[in-house]
C-alpha cells in the first residue's frame, strides 16, 4: 500500500522468511504457521474509515479465524478479507494492486 511502504515491505519479508523457515524446520518435526491478519479494529486503527472495499475485522473475528486455521492445520492462515485479497491478487494482480493503491491514498496525510 502506498501509504505504508515500510510496513508492507516488512510484511513481505516476514512472509518470505516464514516460508524458508517452514522448509528448513520440516525435517526436524517443527511446524511453522503464519498468521496473516487483515486490518483489525484496535486503538491503533481507530482513525481508519471503512469503505471503498476497505474493511476492518474485530479481534474476535481474528481469533475465530486463527483458531479455525489452527484446527484445519493450515500453514498460512488468512482470516477475513486477507484471504480474499490473497486469491484475487493471484488471479488479477494488477487490478488488485491498483485498487489497494487507490483506497490507500486517503490514508496519506496531506
Amino acid at each position: 500500500m502506498q501509504s505504508s511502504p515500510i510496513y508492507c515491505a516488512t510484511k513481505a519479508a516476514i512472509h518470505s522468511y516464514t516460508i524458508s523457515l517452514r522448509y528448513q524446520m520440516a525435517d526436524h518435526g517443527v511446524e511453522v504457521i503464519e498468521l496473516m491478519p487483515p486490518a483489525v479494529k484496535t486503538d491503533m486503527t481507530a482513525d481508519l474509515q471503512e469503505g471503498d472495499g476497505f474493511k476492518l475485522i474485530t479481534t474476535k473475528q481474528l481469533l475465530d479465524g486463527a483458531l479455525a486455521g489452527f484446527k484445519s492445520s493450515k500453514a498460512e492462515i488468512r482470516p477475513g478479507q486477507a484471504n480474499q485479497l490473497h486469491w484475487m491478487s493471484r488471479i488479477v494482480p494488477g487490478f488488485i494492486n491498483g485498487q489497494l493503491a487507490k483506497s490507500s491514498r486517503r490514508l496519506i496525510p496531506t
